[in-house]
């Protein structure tokens, strides 16, 4: 008996070659998934900064996003592959300068297929240092004179604020009275600076009733900012102050009272003594 072969036309095949295939790729590689996402960072205008993106498996194109708009690669400005063979999507970026480059960065890396999820980082601040006005005080709303005196009554409320204009971040505003730190009775509010796009305006307002004992004393405004250069490598200063004179009224005391009865039509003789 002699037996019949059929044979399968080889395009049938294909597919299911095709299928296959992709399928082992698929799992050899793996999903793309973040090894490193970038972080926060604070920096001085015309330095360097790299913001760090990291991605296994990678197979979509690398794009970053500055305040929610993708960027494009610019020489001596912004460096970065689209597609880096190592997955290494970290943004090199150069001169950096406060108009360009302050602001909200995130790393998103594309689908590559039906079967890819779009990655999407954590979105991270780049903040470019300004370096703020000096801080100045103010009575209400009187603009006081560094190192003038400040007149005031014993027992009396008053109200002092320290104002420091132009920076970013804001700067970090801290009291003295006569070297005493006394920040905790005072509130600091930030807003941004309508002067100048980008910058802050900080502001501590302190409450304070002072006794005779405060008389000649210092109340200094110390503004701590990390554009402000300090030797020791910490974040510098500037300050302002004014010399507290106090008026209270005098102590008034007798001198002289006799213990013993004095005649009438008889001297005595008594001080007063303030």
């Amino acid at each position: 008996m002699s037996v019949v072969r059929r044979q399968r036309a080889p395009g049938l095949w294909i597919p299911f070659a095709v299928v296959a295939a992709s399928t082992v790729i698929g799992l050899v590689s793996g999903v793309q998934e973040f090894d490193t996402t970038p972080s926060d960072a604070e920096v001085n205008p015309g330095s360097e900064v790299m913001l760090e993106c990291k991605v296994r498996n990678r197979r979509g194109e690398c794009v970053w996003l500055k305040n929610g708009y993708a960027l494009g690669k610019i020489p001596d400005k912004y460096d970065f592959e689209r597609e880096p063979p190592n997955g290494d999507c970290s943004v090199h970026i150069r001169k950096v300068n406060l108009e360009e480059d302050d602001g909200s960065w995130q790393c998103q890396v594309t689908r590559a297929s039906l079967q890819d999820a779009p990655l999407n980082s954590n979105v991270v601040k780049l903040i470019v240092r300004e370096q703020p006005h000096p801080p100045r005080l103010e009575e209400g709303t009187n603009p006081l004179t560094p190192g003038m005196a400040f007149k005031t009554k014993a027992g009396d409320l008053r109200r002092f604020q320290c104002v420091s204009r132009k920076g970013n971040p804001p700067a970090s505003l801290r009291w003295q009275l006569n070297g005493q730190d006394v920040s905790a009775l005072a509130n600091q509010t930030n807003q941004t600076d309508v002067e100048k796009r980008g910058t802050w305006q900080a502001q501590s307002v302190l409450d304070y009733t002072f006794v005779k004992e405060h008389n000649g004393r210092e109340l200094r405004c110390i503004a701590y900012h990390g554009a402000y250069e300090d030797p020791s490598g910490g974040p510098g200063h500037r300050d302002v102050s004014v010399i507290l004179d106090v008026m209270y009224p005098p102590e008034i005391k007798y001198e002289g009272h006799p213990r013993e009865e004095v005649e009438e039509g008889g001297s005595l003789t008594l001080n007063c003594v303030a």
